[in-house]
C-alpha cells in the first residue's frame, strides 16, 4: 500500500479538526484499517479540534458580541457552519470572519426568516474593527473660519481618512444598542432605511459611530468620491433643501462645524491641495 501524500494527510486532518461529522465517524468506526488512518491519534484529533474550536467560538465571539447575543444557543453551531464555509486563508487572525456578513446573506436563510437584518448588523460590527485596525493616522488640520467669500471656493473639509459609511435597510444602531442592553427589538426589526458612519477619532483612537440623516450622508458620500469645494458642497445643499438658499447655506455651516467638532472633518485645506 503506497504511503499517503502530503495533499492527503492535510486534507484528512483538517476535515477531522474542522469537520464534527466526519471527526464523529472516525473516531468511531474501529474497523478502519488504512495505513493513514492507524497514524492518527484519536485523542490528538479530539484535543486539537477542541482547541481550534474554541479558538474560533472565542474569536468570533469577539469580532461579533451582538450578533453572539442575537442567535444565543444557535450561535456555536453557525460559527462552526461558518468556518466549514470559509476555513481561515490569512495569517491575520481577524480575517478570518471578515466574510461572516456574507455567510449569513447567503448560506444561512432559515435564519433570515427570523432575523432578515442579521447581515447588516454583523456588517455593523464588522466596520467597527476594520477602522480600529486600518493602518492610516488622522493628522488633524488647522480649521478654516468661513469669513470670507473665496474661502467657500478655494477650500474644502478635509475627510477623516479612517472612516466608512453606509446605508442600511434596517435602523442598525437601535437594534446594536437594544441588544447591548439586553432590551427588546420589538418594532426594530421591520425595514427602515438608515445611515451610519464609523470613524476612528484622531484625539482618542476610538471608533465611533454616528448615525445621519440623508443630507450628511450625500456630504459626506461626495467627498469619498472626489475633493468638493466648501461652495459645491454648500450647492449640494441647496439642490436637496426645499427651503430658500440662504436657509440651506446655513444648515450646511451647522453640518461642517457638527463634523468638525466629532473629527468627522479634521480642518480644511485647499482645494487642489
Amino acid at each position: 500500500m503506497p504511503a499517503p501524500s502530503l495533499r492527503e494527510i492535510e486534507q484528512l486532518l483538517t476535515d477531522l479538526w474542522l469537520n464534527e461529522n466526519v471527526r464523529a465517524q472516525f473516531l468511531h468506526d474501529q474497523t478502519n484499517t488504512s495505513l493513514l488512518s492507524k497514524q492518527i491519534d484519536r485523542d490528538g484529533v479530539e484535543l486539537y479540534a477542541s482547541l481550534l474550536q474554541f479558538g474560533q467560538q472565542d474569536l468570533m465571539s469577539s469580532i461579533y458580541p451582538l450578533s453572539a447575543k442575537l442567535l444565543k444557543h444557535k450561535w456555536e453551531s453557525t460559527v462552526a457552519s461558518y468556518f466549514r464555509r470559509h476555513p481561515a486563508k490569512h495569517y491575520h487572525l481577524n480575517e478570518a470572519g471578515r466574510r461572516f456578513r456574507e455567510y449569513l446573506r447567503e448560506d444561512q436563510p432559515h435564519l433570515l426568516k427570523t432575523y432578515p437584518f442579521a447581515p447588516e448588523l454583523a456588517d455593523y460590527e464588522w466596520i467597527e474593527m476594520e477602522v480600529l485596525e486600518k493602518n492610516i493616522n488622522a493628522c488633524k488640520q488647522p480649521n478654516l473660519v468661513l469669513n470670507q467669500p473665496d474661502h467657500f471656493m478655494k477650500y474644502s473639509p478635509v475627510l477623516n481618512p479612517v472612516l466608512i459609511l453606509r446605508k442600511y435597510s434596517y435602523s442598525i444602531s437601535k437594534i446594536a444598542h437594544q441588544l447591548e442592553i439586553d432590551k427588546s427589538l420589538r418594532g426594530l426589526t421591520r425595514p427602515a432605511i438608515s445611515y451610519v458612519v464609523c470613524y476612528r477619532d484622531p484625539e482618542t483612537n476610538r471608533a465611533t459611530f454616528l448615525d445621519l440623516s440623508e443630507l450628511p450622508f450625500e456630504i459626506i458620500q461626495a467627498l469619498i468620491d472626489a475633493p468638493h469645494s466648501y461652495a459645491e458642497l454648500a450647492k449640494l445643499t441647496i439642490s436637496r433643501l426645499p427651503t430658500a438658499p440662504e436657509s440651506s447655506v446655513a444648515q450646511f455651516l451647522d453640518i461642517n462645524e457638527t463634523f468638525q467638532k466629532l473629527n468627522v472633518f479634521i480642518g480644511s485645506a485647499p482645494v487642489d491641495a
